[in-house]
């Protein structure tokens, strides 16, 4: 009897992993046209703008990511989880953010203001150009919020998930253009706003009808607490976890330069791939999580999280793979020969990527609980060593030094989730024998690197992948870590 029960419950299990799994696909097929931007565009932004251009570029975009977390996330995450909450459009609602976004937009330009002489910008970036740059740039990224919060909020996700995917071919577009044109980082940067003022348009014409936003008295805007607690909660969360993202990007400028930031910036950016299918899986994830947390028990959390870390784990570490062996003429060939010499800091980048992308589904199902308080003070945690050895490392280590930091600061993450996830009350990693993983990884990578030595040119980014992906999904599946039927009927 207690055999049958088991069985139904793995049954019910299975079903609702391949639910997920179809529902991370469909994320991942949003998001893939933005990869498609970044893969694209990238080479010949940097080719276009030139090295040191590009150096300065990538600074001023890191200040600017983490200055955007107070005017962005407030009203996105915001407005996504109380528009969904309630019949049609909540005007009322609409206007407490249009209220905080007026709020934060000059809390941001203040900051700048006043603060200017600290941050390393160009010199052509005068007091007046560049309050006025940032003041422009804080405005867009409100309009993109609101454009993706109203949207999604409104149940018309592919359509909030295509707005950021303008951007990003907006943005690159429009810095190849100035780069082209000889315009510099101010030319790409005015590119950027006029993306978002295109963002509006479409907005505007999406939303006709749906929303009438007349003017509006401030004083007669009531202000619901739970809205400002939630706000500014996912500001602190996100401002966390973006220092994972930028303070190496910051630290490393005024140290070595603009063109050795860019070339750190490049392994960065190749690094980062690895993290593409957890964020799918992570997106999916915070719902259903939700869903089962509420209405099943932790036995059903502990049977999803084994089924959903296992496929994480392994096609992460099989990206993690691709990219090691590829590094060197990969970087050659997507942002040009200069950039061959930042191998050395994607190879030590990788494993703390790697690790915080198997991290990232164990945030999902930390926020699907509600147990923000833990994962505030598992991120935190990771950002302080984030922080302590890039201001330790960089001095004296320079790019090298930053990649050493923040791989140990992106691996701490998973060692500090893992616990968080203890706490919570859930197993985090799959039940199969981990060996079975890293042998299975260490076979992989041996063949393709006596395959890669063999090859040259471009046939080696086709032939790689393909031998790579088939070998070891064969492999894991005999192994008994995935079950190739499940993708089948996915």
């Amino acid at each position: 009897m207690t055999g049958r029960v088991n069985g139904l419950k793995n049954a019910a299990v299975d079903n609702m992993s391949r639910g997920i799994i179809d529902r991370v696909s469909a994320v991942l097929s949003a998001k893939a046209l933005t990869l498609v931007a970044s893969i694209a565009l990238n080479p010949i932004l940097v080719r276009s703008l030139g090295q040191n251009v590009f150096g300065e570029y990538t600074y001023i975009k890191s200040i600017i990511g983490v200055l955007s977390i107070f005017v962005s996330v407030c009203i996105f995450d915001g407005l996504r989880k109380f528009l969904a909450t309630k019949e049609g459009i909540d005007h009322g609602l609409v206007y407490q953010f249009i209220l905080l976004s007026i709020i934060n937009i000059s809390i941001v330009v203040f900051f700048i203001f006043i603060t200017k002489f600290f941050f390393d910008f160009p010199e052509t970036f005068d007091l007046i150009t560049t309050v006025a740059i940032i003041f422009g740039l804080m405005v867009g990224q409100t309009i993109l919020a609101f454009s993706q919060g109203l949207l999604m909020g409104t149940k018309r996700e592919q359509a909030g998930e295509l707005m950021n995917t303008f951007r990003e071919f907006g943005n690159r577009g429009f810095a190849i253009l100035a780069g082209i044109a000889g315009l510099g980082v101010l030319g790409a940067l005015i590119g950027h706003i006029v993306t978002f003022l295109i963002i509006l348009i479409f907005t505007v014409v999406l939303m006709w009808g749906t929303i009438q936003i007349k003017p509006h008295r401030i004083w007669d805007i009531d202000i619901d607490r739970e809205v400002i607690y939630f706000s500014y909660s996912s500001v602190v969360f996100t401002l966390i976890m973006s220092s994972l993202y930028h303070i190496d990007i910051v630290l490393l400028r005024p140290e070595v330069g603009a063109p050795k930031t860019a070339e750190y910036k490049a392994a960065l950016m190749i690094a980062e791939f690895v993290w593409f299918i957890p964020i799918g899986i992570q997106t999916v994830l915070v719902q259903s999580s939700s869903d089962i947390w509420e209405n099943k028990g932790i036995e059903d959390i502990n049977l999803l999280v084994n089924k959903i870390m296992s496929y994480n784990m392994s096609y992460s570490i099989l990206v993690a793979i691709g990219i090691a062996v590829l590094s060197k003429p990969f970087l050659g060939f997507y942002f040009g020969p200069q950039y061959r010499s930042a191998s050395m800091a994607l190879l030590i980048l990788l494993p703390g990527a790697l690790f915080f992308a198997i991290a990232r589904p164990l945030m999902a199902i930390g926020q699907g609980k509600g147990e923000m308080r833990v994962l505030m003070i598992c991120t935190g945690l990771a950002a302080v060593v984030n922080l302590i050895l890039n201001l330790l490392l960089i001095p004296r280590h320079g790019t090298i030094g930053a990649a050493v930091a923040t791989s140990i600061g992106y691996g701490t993450m998973l060692l500090a989730h893992c616990i968080g996830a203890k706490v919570i009350g859930y197993k985090p990693l799959p039940e199969f024998p981990i060996y079975r993983l890293v042998l299975i990884s260490v076979v992989v990578g041996s063949v393709l690197y006596l395959i890669q030595n063999q090859l040259s040119g471009v046939t080696s980014f086709i032939i790689i992948p393909s031998i790579g992906f088939g070998l070891f999904t064969l492999l894991i599946h005999h192994a008994g870590i995935i079950n190739l039927s499940e993708i089948r009927q996915s």
